[in-house]
């Protein structure tokens, strides 16, 4: 015998042939239910062997005959391959609430088209399929005692078995917490932490959020990735609530009711916050007038918000990385006397003094100084003189004073290959071969190391080689600067160097003079 399958056109009138029918040769035997036919050969020893689901619908029948039916204008097709019938291997988790709302996991084979699911008569209240042979995640909806889960497919329905028995039964105890990790956290909360929740009623927990003391979590998640040992345990992501220090007893909130954990959960306040701390310095000496640019390295310096040397700010600061990544300070001195510690200052605290790096300020080189005392910031002092001479000699230079010769006269230098004086070669070692010289010259004018309106200010002085100098400090404490003369021509004389090499090595102590012709300036800002 052979079934046919009939379908009838829909639409009728768009078709000469209202009728299509196939067939599916040597079927013994057929079997209805209310979606489905299932079509059966006879195997050995007379077992029925399934070949066969069709869907049924107002549109489709099913004939089991030796003849296709005669009826008018039907066409008989080739018969494609029927899809196979769904089948339900599993079902996690087997129990659930008898209001529903669980999601069961279906697993089986040809589960990709499923157009339904069904708890014994009722739909699921939802269903996703992950791939063609599942997993199925299925909403149950409310029901009572047991129930088959069947899956529908265009191949029709999957077979009832006990594999794919679903219990409905009244929540039992509530889930109750079975581990905390970890089991502290800071009163300033939102730490994350993990929370092992074991079911006492078989089913799947339905966690609704936990209390610490009486503070709420402000997030409870589960999370499914998480590793446990135990199938009755359930991970939950939970995010501490600010609280205050000591042990906060937990309580778990669910649908089946709340849990009173005994193991509680333990705040502590967060540490105090660190201070900066100076470890290195680039530079350790520097000129009393500032404007160094020191490298501060050490720990907690990223916000710092004042430098000082001792008990003077620094001139200026950039918090910038260096070549290693680290976090250091480059802060210019400001004018100062002596050794001091340098300091960091951040909103966390200042930097310890005691045991700190220190920076010595040092007189630059100068011919004299010329100290005003106090002076009000803003104001400025009565000009006094800073004099300058107008000749000097090599004897008053520093032996080891080094002369930039820059070697242009070959005679010049031929001269002095003789004398055992090298391309380079210092005051002494000049004055050792041609004996003391003196050395005059003229002053074009005047100027501040610091530049003007630092501190000091420059007005002509009434005689030749002389400045007058007025202290008006912008700021209190120590203030200082050096006035140098610009050097113009510069002659040299002396009995044992011919004039000519004289004249040629001149030019090359315009730079040395600039250097040495300078007067120490300070004050104190009140």
């Amino acid at each position: 015998m052979n079934a046919y399958v009939i379908y009838i056109d829909e639409d009728p009138g768009a078709s000469t042939t209202p009728w299509r029918m196939y067939s599916v040769q040597g079927v013994a035997q057929i079997k209805h239910d209310d979606r489905v036919v299932s079509l059966y050969r006879e195997g050995l020893e007379q077992h029925l062997t399934l070949v066969g689901v069709v869907k049924l619908s107002e549109n489709t029948s099913v004939v089991l005959a030796d003849e296709p039916p005669q009826l008018g204008g039907l066409t008989e097709a080739p018969m494609h391959e029927l899809p196979q019938r769904p089948v339900v291997t599993s079902i996690a988790p087997a129990i659930g609430r008898k209001a529903g709302g669980d999601v069961v996991e279906i697993q089986g084979d040809q589960l990709l088209d499923a157009s339904n699911v069904f708890f014994g008569s009722m739909p699921a209240t939802s269903f996703t399929v992950a791939g063609p042979n599942g997993p199925i995640h299925a909403t149950a909806p409310p029901g009572t005692d047991t129930a088959h889960v069947t899956v529908v497919t265009p191949g029709g329905t999957s077979a009832m078995t006990s594999a794919d028995q679903f219990t409905y039964q009244d929540p039992g105890p509530p889930p109750r917490i079975h581990t905390i990790i970890p089991g502290t956290g800071l009163t300033t909360g939102g730490e994350t932490i993990v929370v092992l929740v074991q079911s006492q009623s078989g089913l799947k927990p339905q966690v609704t959020g936990l209390l610490f003391a009486s503070v709420p979590s402000p997030s409870v998640v589960e999370d499914p990735t998480y590793p446990v040992s135990v199938s009755a345990w359930h991970a939950y992501k939970v995010v501490t609530p600010p609280n205050v220090a000591g042990s906060a007893a937990l309580t778990l909130l669910s649908t089946e009711g709340s849990f009173h954990s005994l193991i509680p959960f333990t705040y502590t306040a967060p540490p105090a916050p660190q201070p900066p701390a100076v470890t290195s310095l680039s530079k350790s000496i520097g000129p009393t007038i500032g404007g160094t640019t020191v490298r501060i390295a050490g720990t907690g310096l990223g916000d710092a918000t004042a430098v000082h040397f001792g008990s003077v700010p620094a001139q200026s600061f950039d918090v910038t990385m260096d070549e290693s990544k680290a976090i250091v300070i480059d802060a210019v001195t400001p004018p100062n006397q002596g050794a001091v510690p340098i300091t960091v200052t951040t909103p966390r605290g200042t930097s310890p003094a005691v045991g700190a790096p220190t920076f010595e300020s040092q007189p630059p080189r100068s011919l004299s100084s010329l100290t005003f005392g106090d002076q009000t910031v803003g104001t400025a002092s009565a000009p006094r003189t800073a004099p300058f001479p107008l000749a000097v000699s090599l004897s008053d230079f520093p032996p080891n004073e080094v002369v930039p010769y820059s070697g242009g006269n070959p005679s010049v230098s031929a001269t002095f290959l003789l004398a055992g004086l090298g391309p380079t070669f210092t005051v002494g070692q000049l004055m050792a071969a041609f004996g003391n010289m003196s050395l005059t010259y003229s002053v074009i004018g005047f100027s501040l190391d610091r530049a003007a309106g630092s501190d000091f200010a420059l007005q002509d002085g009434a005689a030749p080689g002389t400045v007058d100098v007025l202290f008006r400090p912008v700021e209190s404490g120590y203030r200082a600067d050096v006035v140098r003369a610009n050097v113009g021509g510069v002659h040299i004389s002396g009995g044992g160097l011919v004039v000519a090499i004289a004249g040629a090595i001149a030019l090359s102590f315009v730079p040395v003079l600039r250097s040495y012709l300078g007067v120490m300036l300070d004050g104190t800002g009140v």
